[in-house]
C-alpha cells in the first residue's frame, strides 16, 4: 500500500471535496455485493480513517442531514457508529475538542429533524455510546425540551433516549425528579400510542433508579397511568403498544416488583388475557407469560403478591396446561431417531413447557390442591389425545419444583404415569414413559426403592412396543436412568425380563414382530439381524443393558454368554457406524466392570485389538470413537487391574497423545472440533487418573511422563474438567512413587523420587490454586492438595512447611476479599439468579475453609511445635479479626486452635508465641458473646471453641470461668435448644460445659453447674460429641465418687441408664465398661438409694439395669 499512498491520497481527498455525493457513495458500496467496490470503498475511507480522522468524521456525520432517504440515512448511522465508538476504531477519543463539540451539535439536530423512528433509535444508541466517552452538558436540556415538543415523533425519540441514558448517566438525569415526573404524566396522558408506549418505558426507567429514595411518592403517582395505557392498549386492540408495555413491565417486576403491589390483580387479570387472545400473534401472548413467570420467580415481593391470590395461580396453571396441549401429529415423530424427538411440538408448546418448569421451582405449584387435581383429571379423560399427553407431559416439567410434594403422593403420580402408558395413543404412551424417566432422575432413589414393582412393569411393557420404535427407544432409555439409583436385591427379580426384552431390540426390525428362534441357529440369525431396526433403538437398548449390568454387578453374571455374542457382533457390524460401536464398547467394558475379570479374561483380547487398530486408523475429530477409546482403556485397567500392565504400552501413548493436545483452535470454523478437542482431552486426563489409581506402584514406568503432562494443565483454563482430573491426579502419582520406592521397583540414589516428585507438584498446585476462581474447583485442589502432603509429609522441610503455609494464607486473603466483594454486589442488585449464583458458591465455600482446615491439621500432625511459628499470618488474617469473618472462617480458626491443641497438648499452651499470634485471651471475650447469636452456625463454632479452651486454656480460663458458663448456660437453657435448627448447637454446648466440669472442678459452683450439665444429658443429636461428653462425665464421676453423691445419683444413674440403653451409638466401649463399674459401686455402696431410684425409672429401662446388674 505504501507504493499506491500517493494515488489512493488524491482519490481520497476527493470524498472530502464539496460534492457530499461521492464519499456517501463510497460508503453505501461497503454493502455492495461487488467485492471490487467494496474493497476501493473500505482502502480510500481506511486512509482517510488514519490521516483525515477528524474531517472524515464530521463529514459523514454531515451527511446524515443531506439525503432524504431513511435507508440510506440507516446506512450513514451506521458507518459511523462504527467509525466513532466500535471497538477497533473508537476515534472519538482521538477528535479535537473544535471536532466534537460540531459532530455533537450536528447528532442533536439529526435527532430532532429525524423521521425515520428506526433511524432515530441508531442515532439515540450512538448519542449514548458518545455520552459515556465524555462529558455531554447540552444532551440533557435538548432532551427535556424534546418531551415538550408539538412534535410527536421528537417526544418518542426524546423518550426513548431517556430510557437508554438512564442506565448510565442516572444521576444527571434525574437530578430533577419533579420536573420529570410531571413531563411523563404529561407524556402518558397524549393521545399517540407511540408518545404513551415510549413514556412507559421512559417512567419505568426513572422509577428503577428512584425507588427506594425520598422520590418514592412522586414515583407513585405513575402508576396509575402507567396501568392504564396497559389496560386501554389491550380494550382497544393495540397489540404492538401494549407488547411495549408488556416488555417494559417486565422490567420493572424484574427490577422494582414492590410499585406494582397495589395493582397487581388487575394487572396479572390482563396478562391473562393477553396470554389467551387467539388473534394476538404468539409472540405477543408469550410475551404476558414471561410477565408472569417473572412476577411468580420474584423470591421476596413477587411470591408474596402471587401466594394470597390463589384463583390467579389456578388460572395461571389452566393458560399453561393449554399451552402444552398445542402439539400437532407428524409422521417424522414416529421414525425413532433422536433428532425428531420433538417433531409437532409448537413454540407454543414448548414455551408453556419451559414456562411450567419455571413456575413449579418458584414454588407457586401445589398438586394436593383440589383444582389442580380436577384439572389434571378432566384433561386425561378428555377426547383430544393432545390434552391427554398434556397431563404427564406437564408433570414431567413440575418434577424439579415439587419433588417434595410429590414424594409425598408418589403413588398418584405413578398411577396418571399407568393409566397414560396405556392410552391408544402413541404419544400419550411416550409422555407417560418420559415422565416415568423424569421420576426416575429427581426423585431417586425413594421412587426406586419404594415403588419399583409398580414401575418396572410399565417400563418392560412398553419395550413391547413393536409398532412404535420411538416408545421403545424411549423405555429403554428410563430403564437406563430408573436403574442407576437402584440397588441389585432391586434389580436381581426383574433381570430376566428386562434382558430378554432389551436383546429383541438388538435384534428385530423395525414395525416387526420378534420371531422365536431356537438356540442352533441363534448365532447366525443375530448377526443376520444386527443391523436390522433403529440405531437409536439399538443405542438405548446398549445403554440400558450397560446401566442393569453396572448396578446389578455379580447378579450379571448369568446372563453375560447371552448378551455377549449379540454386543459382539455388533461391535463388528458397528466397524462402520462408530457412533453405534462406541456404545457397543461402552456397554461391553461396563459389563465386564460388572461382572469380573474371571468372567471376561477370556474375551479381552478381541476388544484390545479391536481398540489399536482404532487406534491406528484417522478418525476425524468429531468421531465419537476418539474418546470411547480412552475411556475403554480405563474401564479395562478397572477391570482387570495387575493383569492390565501388558497393555499399557499400548494404552499410554494413546492417552498421553489425547491429554497433551498440543493446539486448540477456538476460530469460528474450527469451534466444534476444538470442543471436541476439550472433551478428549479431559477424558485422557480422567483416564490417566484411573490407571494410576488401580495399578499403583506399578504404575511407575510412567509417572515422569505423565507427571510432565499433567502439572501444566492444573492451570488450563479452557475445561474446568482437565483442571480437576490433573489435581485429582497428583496425589496419585505421587503415591504410586511412594509405593514404588518402599517395594524396590524404584531406587534412590541422589535425590528421593518422592521429594523431587513432590517439589515439582506441591508449587504448581498452590500456584494454580490461587489463580483458580471457582470455589468447587479450589475445593478438589485443597483436597488432593492435603493427600500430597499426608503422602510426602515424611520428606517435606520446615521451609516447605512455611511455603504451604503462606501459600495458603495469601490464597484465603484473595479468596475472602473476592467473596465480599460478591456479597456486596448482590446486595445493590436484585437479580435473583445472581443471589442463587452466590447461596450456591457459599456452600462450596465451605469445602474450601473444610479442605483448608485438612491441609492445616495434617501439617500440624506432622510438624507438632515447630509449625506454630509459620501460622502467623494466617492466624492474623483469621483470629485477630474475629468480628468481622463469616462463620466458615471463624470455623476454620477454631480447629486449627484445636489441632494444635489436640496434637502438641499443654505443651502448646505454654508456648506464649502461640497464644500470642491466636490473641486468646483477646477474642475470648467475642465467643462469650457470640453464644448469643440469633444465627445457630455461630452459636455453635462458639461453644465448641469455648469447649477446645476450657480442655487446653489451663489457668488462662480460670479468670472467665463464671462468664464462659453464663454464656452456655444461655445457650442450653434458650426456648428453641432442642428444635431442629438449634439441636447441635445444644449438644456441643453441653459438651463444653461437661469439660468444664471436668477441667476446672475447682472454680465451679457444683451444686448449680452438674445439676444442670446432668439434667441435658445424654447427647442424642452429635454422636460423636456425644462419646466425648459422656466420657467427660465418667471421668466426673470417678473424681467425686469418694465424696457424698445422693444429691446427684438419681440424675446419674437416668442419665447412665439412657446411654446405656443405646448400645454403642452414644459411648465408646470404654466408657461403657465405666459405666458398668460405676453403676456397680454406688450398687454396693448405696443399696437402699439404689433400690429407690432404679424403681423411679421406666420399666425398660430398670428391667434393663437389673439384667445387666443382677442381685448376687
Amino acid at each position: 500500500m505504501d507504493a499506491e499512498e500517493p494515488g489512493i491520497r488524491d482519490k481520497a481527498l476527493e470524498l472530502l471535496g464539496s460534492d457530499p455525493q461521492a464519499l456517501q457513495t463510497n460508503i453505501l458500496n461497503l454493502t455492495s455485493p461487488d467485492p471490487s467496490l467494496h474493497s476501493n470503498a473500505r482502502t480510500l475511507l481506511a486512509y482517510l480513517g488514519r490521516h483525515y480522522t477528524n474531517s472524515l468524521c464530521f463529514r459523514v456525520s454531515c451527511l446524515i442531514l443531506s439525503t432524504s432517504d431513511a435507508s440510506i440515512r440507516e446506512t450513514i448511522v451506521n458507518f459511523l457508529r462504527l467509525l466513532l465508538t466500535a471497538s477497533g476504531s473508537h476515534f472519538w477519543m482521538i477528535l479535537s475538542i473544535i471536532h466534537r463539540n460540531d459532530i455533537k451539535r450536528v447528532f442533536l439536530e439529526c435527532l430532532e429533524k429525524e423521521t425515520s423512528t428506526r433511524v432515530a433509535k441508531i442515532l439515540c444508541k450512538l448519542a449514548l455510546d458518545v455520552a459515556v466517552e465524555s462529558e455531554w452538558p447540552e444532551l440533557v436540556p435538548f432532551m427535556l425540551r424534546c418531551f415538550e415538543a408539538s412534535d410527536i415523533r421528537v417526544q418518542e425519540t426524546s423518550l426513548f433516549l431517556f430510557g437508554l441514558l438512564s442506565e448510565t448517566l442516572g444521576e444527571k438525569l434525574s437530578c430533577e425528579p419533579d420536573k420529570l415526573q410531571s413531563l411523563f404524566l404529561k407524556c402518558l396522558g397524549c393521545e399517540n400510542w407511540r408518545v404513551r408506549a415510549a413514556a412507559v418505558g421512559a417512567s419505568v426507567r426513572l422509577i428503577v433508579f428512584l425507588m427506594g429514595t425520598s422520590s418514592n411518592d412522586l414515583l407513585e403517582q405513575l402508576s396509575a397511568p402507567i396501568m392504564d395505557t396497559f389496560y386501554d392498549a389491550m380494550e382497544n386492540g393495540k397489540e404492538r403498544y401494549a407488547r411495549k408495555v408488556v416488555k417494559h413491565l417486565t422490567v420493572l417486576m424484574r427490577k422494582k416488583p414492590g410499585f406494582l403491589r397495589s395493582r397487581i390483580d388487575t394487572c396479572i387479570a390482563y396478562m391473562l388475557i393477553m396470554a389467551e387472545k387467539k388473534v394476538w400473534s404468539e409472540k405477543s401472548r408469550h410475551l404476558a407469560v414471561k410477565f408472569l413467570i417473572t412476577l411468580a420467580e420474584e423470591r421476596h415481593q413477587g411470591f408474596a403478591m402471587l401466594k394470597i391470590l390463589p384463583d390467579k395461580i389456578t388460572r395461571i396453571l389452566s393458560l399453561l396446561f393449554k399451552m402444552v396441549a398445542d402439539i400437532k401429529d407428524v409422521n417424522s415423530w414416529y421414525e425413532a431417531e433422536s433428532h425428531h424427538k420433538n417433531s409437532g411440538e409448537t413454540n407454543n408448546c414448548s414455551y408453556g413447557k419451559e414456562s411450567l418448569r419455571r413456575f413449579a421451582i418458584a414454588k407457586h405449584v401445589d398438586i394436593t390442591d383440589e383444582k389442580f387435581i380436577t384439572m389434571l383429571a378432566e384433561y386425561i379423560n378428555d377426547r383430544e389425545w393432545q390434552k391427554r399427553h398434556a397431563v404427564p407431559a406437564t408433570l414431567a416439567q413440575m418434577i424439579v419444583g415439587c419433588s417434595e410434594e410429590m414424594l409425598a403422593d408418589l403413588t398418584s403420580v405413578i398411577q396418571i404415569a399407568s393409566i397414560s402408558s396405556q392410552d391408544s395413543h402413541p404419544r400419550v404412551r411416550w409422555a407417560a414413559i418420559d415422565l416415568l424417566e423424569q421420576l426416575s432422575k429427581y426423585l431417586c432413589p425413594q421412587l426406586q426403592n419404594q415403588h419399583h414393582q409398580l414401575v418396572i412393569p410399565l417400563l418392560t411393557k412398553a419395550l413391547l412396543d413393536f409398532q412404535n420404535p420411538r416408545i421403545q427407544a424411549h423405555a429403554a432409555s428410563a430403564i437406563s436412568c430408573f436403574s442407576q439409583s437402584c440397588t441389585s436385591s432391586i434389580l436381581k427379580p426383574h433381570l430376566d425380563v428386562i434382558v430378554s426384552m432389551l436383546l429383541k431390540l438388538l435384534q428385530v426390525e423395525s414395525h416387526q414382530k420378534p420371531l422365536v428362534i431356537t438356540y442352533r441357529c441363534f448365532h447366525a440369525y443375530i448377526i443376520c439381524n444386527i443391523q436390522k431396526g433403529s440405531q437409536s433403538l439399538k443405542e438405548e437398548a446398549l445403554t440400558a443393558l450397560a446401566s442393569l449390568a453396572s448396578s446389578s454387578q455379580e447378579h450379571f453374571q448369568e446372563y453375560y454368554v447371552a448378551v455377549m455374542p449379540y454386543i459382539k457382533v455388533m461391535s463388528m457390524q458397528g466397524k462402520s457406524n462408530h457412533r453405534l460401536l462406541a456404545k457397543a464398547m461402552e456397554c461391553i467394558t461396563m459389563i465386564w466392570m460388572a461382572v469380573g475379570k474371571e468372567i471376561c479374561r477370556k474375551d479381552c483380547q478381541e476388544v484390545v485389538e479391536l481398540l489399536i487398530s482404532l487406534q491406528e486408523s484417522q478418525m476425524e475429530t468429531d468421531d465419537p470413537m476418539r474418546i470411547c477409546i480412552l475411556e475403554v482403556w480405563g474401564r479395562l485397567c478397572k477391570c482387570l487391574g495387575k493383569e492390565f500392565l501388558p497393555y499399557m504400552n499400548v494404552a499410554m501413548p494413546h492417552l498421553l497423545q489425547s491429554a497433551a493436545q498440543p493446539k486448540i483452535d477456538f476460530t469460528n470454523e474450527l469451534l466444534n472440533a476444538s470442543l471436541n478437542l476439550l472433551e478428549e482431552k479431559a477424558s485422557a486426563c480422567n483416564m490417566l487418573c484411573s490407571c494410576a489409581a488401580e495399578l499403583k506402584e506399578d504404575f511407575h514406568l510412567w509417572i515422569d511422563e505423565v507427571a510432565d503432562t499433567l502439572i501444566p494443565l492444573l492451570k488450563f483454563n479452557l475445561h474446568q474438567e482437565v483442571r480437576m482430573a490433573a489435581a485429582s491426579a497428583m496425589p496419585l502419582i505421587l503415591d504410586s512413587a511412594k509405593l514404588a520406592v518402599e517395594k524396590g521397583h524404584i531406587l534412590e540414589v541422589d535425590e528421593s523420587p518422592v521429594m523431587k516428585l513432590s517439589a515439582q507438584i506441591i508449587p504448581a498446585m498452590t500456584a494454580a490454586l490461587y489463580m483458580e476462581p471457582k470455589a468447587e474447583i479450589c475445593a478438589r485442589f485443597l483436597g488432593s492438595l492435603n493427600g500430597c502432603i499426608q503422602i510426602s509429609g515424611p520428606y517435606l522441610t520446615d521451609n516447605e512447611a512455611k511455603f504451604l503455609m503462606d501459600e495458603i494464607t495469601k490464597f484465603l486473603i484473595a479468596r475472602s476479599l473476592r467473596r465480599h466483594a460478591r456479597e456486596q454486589g448482590v446486595a445493590q442488585d436484585s437479580d435473583a439468579g445472581e443471589r442463587e449464583l452466590l447461596k450456591e458458591e457459599s456452600g462450596n465455600e465451605k469445602e474450601v475453609y473444610n479442605n483448608v482446615g485438612d491441609c492445616m491439621a495434617t501439617l500440624i500432625k506432622r510438624f507438632k511445635l515447630s509449625i506454630v511459628p509459620f501460622f502467623e499470618k494466617l492466624l492474623i488474617c483469621v483470629a485477630r479479626t474475629w468480628v468481622d469473618r463469616t462463620t466458615i472462617e471463624k470455623k476454620l480458626a477454631v480447629r486449627i486452635f484445636h489441632e494444635v491443641a489436640e496434637q502438641c497438648g499443654e505443651e502448646a499452651l505454654k508456648q506464649e508465641y502461640f497464644l500470642q499470634v491466636m490473641h486468646y485471651q483477646s477474642y475470648l471475650p467475642f465467643l462469650l458473646e457470640a453464644c448469643k447469636s440469633d444465627k445457630p452456625e455461630v452459636q455453635q463454632v462458639a461453644a465448641w471453641t469455648i469447649g477446645i479452651c476450657a480442655e487446653f486454656g489451663g489457668s488462662f480460663f480460670k479468670t472467665i470461668v463464671d462468664v464462659a458458663l453464663s454464656s452456655l448456660n444461655s445457650v442450653i437453657s434458650h426456648p428453641n435448644a432442642l428444635q431442629p435448627d438449634h439441636v447441635m448447637v445444644h449438644d456441643v454446648a453441653v459438651s463444653a460445659l461437661g469439660k468444664i466440669c471436668y477441667f476446672h472442678y475447682d472454680n465451679i459452683k457444683e451444686a448449680e453447674v452438674l445439676s444442670t450439665w446432668l439434667s441435658h444429658l445424654p447427647i442424642t443429636n452429635l454422636l460423636n460429641e456425644a462419646k466425648v461428653a459422656h466420657q467427660y462425665l465418667c471421668r466426673v464421676v470417678e473424681r467425686t465418687k469418694t465424696e457424698p453423691l445422693s444429691v446427684y445419683l438419681p440424675s446419674i444413674i437416668r442419665v447412665f441408664a439412657e446411654i446405656l440403653w443405646a448400645g454403642s451409638n452414644l459411648a465408646t466401649a470404654q466408657t461403657v465398661s465405666q459405666m458398668i463399674g460405676l453403676l456397680k459401686d454406688s450398687k454396693q455402696t448405696l443399696p437402699t438409694e439404689w433400690a429407690s431410684i432404679c424403681s423411679s425409672l421406666v420399666p425398660q429401662r430398670k428391667n434393663f439395669l437389673q439384667a445387666i446388674l443382677p442381685d448376687t
